[in-house]
């Protein structure tokens, strides 16, 4: 659940509560929406709303990474030594090309939102981290709210099978 913490960290910046209703608009506008398509979505309107390169949602466990989705096109080597000091020191931060946040409010511990900045951005030092570190509250919660309609969803269809056996019962 998504306490008063990261609701303060999302309208902290004027992104966040700008992108926010896109983000929780994916999972409304298709009900049928598959978990990773959800993500990918997620990092595109990311990608497309800060200038950045590349983005990728990363999983950490016990010193292991996964890939949850990413918009990159190729291989890409992460950078893991920040991946792993944000996810000890619990805030965003940014390296050269990359900046790293944890994504504040998500349903699983440990996931971090990763991306490569474009190099206008460097160029021009028009990154803020605290409004990146807004947008990945921002999509913290956009995971929560998506993990509820699943599972609203999935509640449903048991029940719309129940309600179809019924009529069998009396027979």
């Amino acid at each position: 659940m998504v306490n008063s913490t990261h609701t303060e960290r999302i309208l902290a910046g004027k992104t966040s509560s700008r992108i926010l209703p896109n983000l929780i608009a994916l999972p409304l506008a298709d009900a049928e929406l598959e978990q990773d398509q959800f993500l990918f979505d997620c990092l595109k309107i990311i990608r497309d709303t800060l200038g950045i390169e590349t983005a990728w949602l990363v999983q950490g466990t016990k010193g292991q990474w996964r890939e949850l989705a990413t918009t990159a096109t190729g291989p890409v080597s992460l950078p893991m030594d920040l991946m792993a000091d944000v996810l000890d020191a619990d805030s965003a931060a940014e390296k050269e090309t990359w900046a790293a946040s944890p994504v504040f409010g998500s349903p699983l511990e440990g996931q971090l939102l990763v991306v490569k900045l474009s190099p206008r951005l460097i160029r021009e030092s028009k990154f803020d981290i605290s409004e990146f570190e807004s947008t990945a509250a921002a999509v913290g919660m956009a995971l929560q709210n998506q993990q509820q309609l699943a599972a609203h969803s999935r509640r449903a269809r048991r029940l719309e099978s129940l309600l179809q056996m019924i009529p069998d019962w009396n027979r």
